[in-house]
């Protein structure tokens, strides 16, 4: 496993984005189909916006932390919010 280290404000934008979809995604499991049609719309709207622009940041990362360093050799990757460290599993060359 090799780790890359990102900018403080990199890593935060992506936790706060994390969570904010998470919840949103909670809610509206709460809500479920008991509630108003036109709040259930509401909320996943927003739901979609903020799950859009969190992807988004993720592909961003990846592209400019990642991508240039492993290419594709990166098989996967975790950012860890408490280290701001991007755990990259790599490949096997078998």
């Amino acid at each position: 496993m090799e780790k890359i280290r990102i900018s403080e404000d990199l890593c935060n934008y992506i936790e706060s984005l994390h969570y904010e979809t998470n919840a949103m995604q909670d809610l509206l499991a709460r809500m479920g189909d008991n509630s108003d049609n036109k709040l259930n719309e509401f909320w996943m709207n927003k739901y979609v916006e903020k799950y859009t622009e969190y992807n988004l940041a993720k592909q961003q990362l990846e592209k400019e932390y990642v991508t240039p360093q492993f290419g594709d050799n990166a098989k996967s990757w975790n950012l860890d919010f408490d280290s701001r460290e991007v755990e990259v599993e790599l490949r096997s060359n078998i």
